[in-house]
């Protein structure tokens, strides 16, 4: 299971926000996240994958604290076992989107 309390400020075109993102996502759960551009998607995408820090809070999975605020636990991506697919400019144009994958698999 993972766990998610976090808060983080983000800039955005409509003005300041401070984001509050608190969920749980079970084993074999599937899960959207949508909203309008600068909403913090993708912020949260990347504060999970170690790729940006949350202002405060936790995230814990599967009982292995990656961040921790008032602990200052802060796992770096390295050490967190996650996947990222970048939506533009990561990949190799030259080859297919299958052939990225199996790149990233082998190194």
């Amino acid at each position: 299971m993972i766990y998610i309390n976090i808060k983080k400020h983000l800039d955005t075109a409509e003005g300041a926000l401070e984001a509050h993102y608190e969920l749980s996502i079970t084993d074999g759960e599937f899960l959207t996240l949508f909203g309008s551009s600068g909403a913090g998607k993708t912020t949260l995408l990347r504060m999970i994958a170690g790729l940006e820090k949350p202002n405060s809070g936790v995230i814990d999975v599967d009982g292995e604290v990656w961040f921790d605020s008032e602990r200052r636990i802060n796992l770096p991506p390295q050490k967190r076992s996650i996947g990222f697919v970048f939506q533009d400019y990561a990949l190799f144009p030259t080859m297919s989107v299958r052939d990225n994958l199996l790149f990233a698999a082998e190194n």
